[in-house]
């Protein structure tokens, strides 16, 4: 794909909140195709405003593909991610943000904040994500599906639900992976997930999980749920919990006879022996 760039900026004041697309009284559902454009130095400054992205509420079957932010910095109360802040269903693929999401209340993503439903797929984020409550590098809080995904960058928080991926988890996440270093959190605080009450499959962690919160692990803080085929760098991490994904070493991470039933044929792929697999989509056009 060519990437062509487009610079832009959202208005920084909350009277003008409506210059971003989509709010809870006026959800967008149709079709948004960036056709490879890239927007870069989206501004979006609203602190006390609830559902803020460059699509503050999305629903019914909209759709948002082939887009990517470049230099982005969004600030919101709650709801907040560079391209969407709150999502009610509807499609999400192909995209990407680097930025920063600033969120003092709930659910910051660096791609969507809160998840209520509908699909992300194929879209990553290398985002400074900084919330309070239910914080994820790539989404803040999940109850609808996230496939072939992945998250870079830092996360922080200064509460409840902290995720290198997502911050909570109710519905399901596949074949996705976080890189993510994450710092803080109170409770509930892991390398992919932060808390897990949803399903987990075939998907992994290998960022930094840097604090001294009640039920914190490599993988996932606190689960009560599915999951099968998942993995954690316990020297990355500095975690070595048990019964919430399957430790390995950073040599056996880079491994992949590490990955059981792991389909290397269609979705994964790896440098063996010097990196850890990623998606074969991030290597084709």
């Amino acid at each position: 794909m060519s990437w062509r760039k487009t610079s832009t900026s959202v208005s920084t004041t909350p009277d003008r909140a409506g210059s971003r697309s989509g709010t809870s009284e006026k959800a967008f559902t149709g079709t948004f195709d960036g056709q490879g454009h890239a927007i870069t130095g989206l501004k979006i400054d609203l602190p006390s405003t609830s559902s803020v992205g460059l699509f503050g509420f999305i629903d019914g079957d909209a759709s948002i593909s082939n887009i990517r932010l470049v230099d982005a910095d969004v600030t919101g109360y709650s709801n907040a991610g560079t391209l969407v802040g709150c999502m009610q269903g509807g499609t999400v693929a192909a995209a990407y943000a680097q930025g920063k999401v600033n969120n003092s209340e709930f659910y910051a993503g660096g791609l969507i904040g809160r998840m209520d439903g509908g699909t992300l797929r194929r879209s990553y984020a290398n985002a400074q994500v900084n919330g309070k409550w239910s914080t994820g590098g790539l989404v803040g809080v999940n109850a609808g599906t996230i496939e072939q995904s992945y998250a870079a960058g830092t996360a922080d928080s200064n509460a409840a639900n902290l995720g290198g991926l997502a911050g909570e988890n109710s519905g399901t996440i596949r074949q996705s992976y976080a890189l993510t270093d994450v710092t803080g959190g109170t409770v509930n605080v892991g390398g992919l997930v932060g808390e897990n009450k949803g399903s987990i499959e075939e998907s992994y962690a290998a960022g930094k999980v840097n604090s001294g919160a009640e039920a914190i692990g490599g993988l996932i803080g606190t689960n009560t749920a599915a999951v099968s085929k998942s993995y954690y760098d316990s020297e990355k991490t500095g975690q070595h919990d048990t019964d919430k994904g399957e430790s390995l070493t950073t040599a056996q991470m880079k491994q992949q006879a590490s990955f059981d039933g792991c389909d290397f044929d269609s979705v994964w792929t790896i440098a063996e022996g010097s990196e850890y697999p990623t998606l074969k989509w991030q290597t084709g056009p």
